[in-house]
């Protein structure tokens, strides 16, 4: 076997393909996205780079981005395992160390973060990236839109143009794929798939087969009953509709929330445009949001399972029991739902579970080979592990982290323990939620089973490269007949072929994408060097923590403002005398059912500052959840009963251009800028020692309830010594000297003959 030779890569530790060295090689000259199956290797291309880049670069630092912890990790336990160089220059940065030890942790090398992490760190102003950084991007396909990829990005490559190396299995479709190459700067493409022939030596050969499920006539009947009910909701909105029912038009077999979603928006628009009236509007809003509920059921029940269907029926019969009249009562009296909820109850009753569960049972009693079953929704998968178990085939599950109250969830550690039992062999199955898709080194198995059928052509493909790899593979994917769960996988197929087409007309293997806007370094630096000589009269923005991930700060650091991240007491920016409350159409529609509006507006009247409140988005996102005279009510009674002004603005680039405006007028003003210092009226001792220790700059709320705990009273912080103060988590040596020179130096018109000094 053939090994990579380079100064910082160990000996006989990297296999040599050519494919990954020619990868590397274009990865060096220009941005670059490669598209590989997975498991060909792509963070071995990553880490091809990375030794080039640290050999030609002294200065460099190369940041590796992953979107899980445990994919962060991963990547950097193989680097560590393959790269000849200063392990202790090779860190792992998450957001639960505290500011002050990431701006130490950031003085290595090699990072390895989540882009979240990345993101508020290049916002705090804790790293400023040169032409020189290498940035990684792993599971590039996720870089459209606002994911944190994306507005990692958009700073970086905000005049500076650091080195930039994308990853994926699967970008998308041709228009997706331009939109990540945008988004990133990526200048080249490299595209290759398991028919090419620089691949195909290195791979398995892999078979794909079809398990089709018959539905007993119970089940049958069950789910004809809930398509009448859809069916007959979507006759009724055509009716209601009238001449405008070609727009709202929807074919119950292509029923989804997406599209639910889009028509519920057109129902708004035909209100705002006069070709509906009010009632109708009502009418057809109510329709769409039971057809949101049976979508989900009747989903339930072809794809997944039994138990899934019947608590979900519970779930909105107890949110019917609750209130007088809501769309949940309305649906759990229709008879049809009803008789449908019987039926399956019973069979469940009666130990029968859902029939692709007992496919997936039988197919595995007579496999004996490694196996790997996706689902994607938790509860089915611990239903499935609970059944083989049940059966005697050792199975054990992977799922994600915990993200809400009530939830189901694994730790970083409990996924990596679970993983490598599989890979001893203690388990014959895993079942895995979508967290076994991305990335994650699972051991090769030999089948892998589609339980559900995603139409994303990424999720499949990603799926899909989980066997094959150094023997042949087999995937199956399970298919209830004659449902939309059939008609689910023959579109997913059909997308993913044509994927795969798309990809390959896109050769020869690189292709270029027009860079626009982006200026070339010589103009950013002569531009830097204009700023710097203005930069002693240009004062910061002070922006709320909640706001840190938003457009709007993006946008102000592309014009050269300072961002301070604090902990306002109340509103979102505040600039110089002006505190501004940003508030979405969405958020003020939200404010007002819940009733929040009208205290946060008494907090806003009570600073010392000039409050503007800055409306943003379309009327629509607030119609969709109250009617437009609420709007006209709330916006007089801000005007006239708390003469606050208001803004209207159509977008977040609009909100920081009015933000930027009132910082210029600011500065430019003969009576200058000046901080305004918020306060929120504290109702309680702690709330006044935490107040009182937050004043001292670079303390914000977090390290002064930290210094406090430590302490345990004022007296005892203001006498501390330094030495004292650094055993404090998250104070550095700046941090410190600075509380000690706040509590022990002479205020300067301090009558000093009168100190007992």
């Amino acid at each position: 076997m053939k090994y990579v030779e380079h100064e910082y890569i160990k000996k006989d530790s990297l296999e040599y393909r050519e494919y990954q060295v020619l990868s590397a090689g274009h990865a060096i000259k220009a941005n670059t996205l490669v598209v590989l199956p997975t498991g060909t290797g792509k963070t071995a291309i990553a880490l091809l780079v990375a030794a080039e880049w640290l050999k030609r670069y002294k200065d460099t630092k190369i940041i590796f981005m992953a979107p899980t912890r445990p994919l962060v990790h991963q990547h950097e336990q193989y680097f560590q395992k393959i790269l000849d160089y200063d392990p202790l220059q090779l860190k792992v940065l998450s957001g639960e160390v505290s500011p002050e030890t990431r701006k130490t942790l950031w003085r290595a090398k090699i990072i390895f973060a989540t882009p979240q992490v990345v993101y508020n760190d290049l916002i705090k102003g804790y790293i400023k990236p040169s032409s020189t950084w290498l940035f990684i991007f792993d599971e590039a396909h996720r870089a459209v839109k606002e994911h944190s990829y994306t507005k990692v990005a958009r700073i970086i490559n905000t005049g500076i143009k650091p080195r930039i190396l994308a990853l994926t299995a699967s970008p998308g479709d041709i228009e997706k794929t331009k939109e990540i190459m945008r988004n990133l700067n990526i200048e080249k493409l490299v595209v290759l798939t398991r028919s090419d022939q620089e691949l195909r030596r290195y791979l398995q050969p892999v078979k794909m087969r079809l398990l089709e499920v018959e539905s007993p006539p119970p089940l049958k009947y069950a789910l004809d009953l809930i398509r009448d009910s859809i069916k007959r909701r979507l006759d009724t909105m055509r009716t209601f509709s009238g001449e405008n029912k070609d727009e709202i038009r929807l074919d119950y077999r292509m029923l989804s929330f997406t599209k639910l979603d889009n028509i519920r928006n057109k129902i708004e628009e035909m209100y705002l445009e006069g070709r509906i009236d009010r009632v109708t509007r009502r009418q057809l809003r109510i329709l769409v949001n039971e057809l949101i509920y049976l979508d989900r059921l009747l989903t339930y029940l072809e794809t997944y399972s039994y138990s899934l269907f019947l608590s979900y029926y519970q779930t909105l019969k107890e949110k019917a029991e609750r209130r007088r009249v809501t769309i949940e009562k309305v649906l759990i009296s229709d008879p049809k739902l009803k008789e449908a909820f019987i039926i399956i109850d019973s069979l469940h009753k009666k130990g029968y579970v859902h029939p692709k569960i007992q496919t997936l049972i039988k197919f595995l009693q007579n496999k004996h080979e490694r196996t790997l079953v996706f689902v994607g929704i938790k509860d089915v998968t611990l239903e499935i592990v609970n059944k083989l178990n049940e059966e005697g085939i050792p199975t054990t599950y992977l799922i994600g982290q915990i993200r809400g109250k009530g939830e189901v969830g694994m730790k970083q550690r409990e996924q990596i323990q679970v993983l490598n039992k599989f890979r001893e062999g203690e388990y014959k199955v895993l079942v895995a939620t979508h967290v076994g898709e991305e990335g994650l080194d699972i051991t090769e198995v030999k089948n892998v089973i589609f339980y559900d059928n995603p139409i994303s052509a990424i999720r499949r493909i990603q799926r899909e490269g989980r066997t094959g790899r150094t023997q042949p593979g087999e995937i199956y994917f399970i298919v209830l007949k004659n449902t939309r769960d059939e008609t689910r996988y023959w579109v997913g197929r059909k997308m993913e072929k044509r994927l795969m087409n798309e990809l390959k007309k896109l050769k020869p293997t690189f292709i270029s994408i027009d860079k626009e806007g982006v200026k070339p370094l010589t103009e950013f630096i002569e531009e830097q060097e204009e700023t710097e000589k203005e930069k002693d009269h240009l004062s910061a923005v002070i922006v709320d923590y909640r706001e840190r991930s938003g457009k709007i700060v993006e946008y102000l650091r592309e014009k050269g403002v300072d961002i301070k991240l604090e902990e306002l007491p109340v509103g979102d920016y505040l600039v110089g005398k002006y505190l501004i409350e940003r508030k979405t159409m969405h958020d003020l529609a939200q404010s007002i059912i819940d009733g929040r509006i009208f205290s946060q507006l008494k907090e806003l009247k009570r600073q010392p500052a000039d409050i503007l409140i800055l409306l943003e988005g379309k009327t629509i996102d607030f119609t969709k959840r109250l009617n437009e005279k609420v709007l006209a009510g709330i916006v007089l009674s801000i005007l006239e009963d708390y003469k606050i002004p208001i803004y209207r603005s159509l977008s977040d680039r609009e909100s920081a251009e009015v933000i930027y405006s009132l910082l210029q007028r600011q500065i430019v003003d003969k009576k200058g800028y000046h901080r305004i210092r918020l306060e929120r009226k504290p109702l309680e001792t702690p709330e006044i020692q935490k107040f009182l220790i937050a004043g001292i700059p670079g303390i914000d709320s977090v390290l002064a309830d930290k210094l406090l705990t430590y302490f345990g009273t004022i007296e005892r912080l203001a006498t501390a010594s330094f030495e004292e103060l650094l055993k404090v988590e998250g104070i550095g040596p700046q941090l410190a000297k600075r509380i000690y020179e706040v509590f022990h130096t002479i205020y300067p018109k301090a009558q000093k003959d009168k100190l007992d000094l």
